[in-house]
């Protein structure tokens, strides 16, 4: 019975620490991309929109 528990705390061991490692890899990319995201901003006068409104009152 001694067995059977040790082979299961190991296992449950190995989970948890594949569980955290792939917490972090998803928190690395998050930042990641947040960091890439706002390098990409756009300024306003890169807008270039035409206004919808006027164009459906003509």
């Amino acid at each position: 019975m001694k067995r059977v528990i040790a082979i299961a705390d190991r296992a449950a061991l190995v989970s948890l620490k594949l569980l955290a490692a792939l917490n972090l890899l998803f928190l690395l990319s998050f930042l990641i991309f947040l960091l890439l995201a706002s390098r990409a901003h756009a300024e306003a006068p890169n807008c270039a929109g035409t206004d919808l409104l006027t164009a459906l009152e003509k």
